[in-house]
């Protein structure tokens, strides 16, 4: 039985308004009896595996760290698909829930609003839309950032953004990044645990401090106002993203060994 963890171990039961109590137990169960039966645990990232091996060392000999993986060539032949948005906009691409900190994105683009015309787009559902909606209008920003919803196509909008922000609270090994990487546009994401799987700052992306909507519009002023090191970030990006459409081969190289050992046996 293999066990992939697509998430930081410690926010794995994250539920915003649930009681702490029944976390912390599904916690126990989870790292104490059920990794215990499994014969290997694969993490997204090196902090996962971290963090799991900290809360538990016996689990240490089963863990392996196999990053996402992206279909790169998918994600091209969409990314062309054209849209009717003529205007400059950053993006931002994910549910719509309280960690993504969406309010966060919203105050430091009103920061810019009126030294640039670059719009903000926001491509996702979730149980934060009321919210997002009634801050956007709070701040007379409605014909500046534009709620599109889900699309099942978002890369033909990423392609042509000026940049990607995610400004998460936490994340696991969030894809949209590595997909940004695979559609050329710069990326500014938070600095939650694990980013340095992905993200090194000011090579091939711009992190920035949780929460600190200063950091994140001065970073959206620099990828505007410096086009050459927009396209360096890119360029390093769509580089580092040859890691995630190649771990595919280390699935196949995981499953075979556990096949090649029922064969034997």
């Amino acid at each position: 039985m293999i066990v992939r963890l697509g998430s930081v171990y410690s926010k794995l039961f994250y539920n915003p308004g649930g009681r702490d109590y029944k976390r912390f137990l599904w916690e126990f169960i989870t790292l104490h009896f059920t990794y215990k039966q499994v014969d290997s645990i694969v993490c997204s990232t090196n902090f996962m595996k971290e963090e799991l091996v900290f809360k538990s060392e016996k689990l240490s000999s089963k863990i392996r760290v196999i990053k996402n993986y992206i279909d790169r060539e998918t994600i091209k032949t969409l990314a062309r698909e054209p849209i009717d948005i003529r205007d400059k906009y950053f993006i931002s691409v994910g549910r719509l829930e309280k960690e993504k900190n969406y309010a966060g994105i919203i105050d430091a683009f009103n920061k810019i609003k009126d030294y640039t015309d670059v719009k903000f787009l926001i491509l996702g559902a979730g149980s934060q839309k009321s919210e997002i909606l009634q801050k956007i209008s709070g701040l007379g920003l409605q014909q500046r950032i534009l709620l599109l919803d889900f699309q099942n196509n978002p890369y033909k909008y990423m392609s042509k953004a000026e940049g990607l922000i995610l400004f998460s609270d936490f994340e696991g090994l969030p894809n949209v990044v590595i997909e940004a990487f695979i559609c050329k546009i710069p990326v500014i994401v938070s600095n939650f645990p694990g980013v340095e799987d992905i993200v090194t700052n000011h090579k091939n992306g711009l992190i920035v401090d949780i929460a600190n909507t200063d950091e994140l519009s001065h970073a959206k002023d620099q990828i505007l106002s410096n086009k050459a090191m927009g396209l360096e970030l890119a360029m390093n990006g769509n580089i580092s993203a040859h890691v995630f459409t190649n771990s595919i081969l280390e699935y196949e190289k995981l499953i075979r060994e556990y096949n090649d050992y029922s064969d034997e046996n």
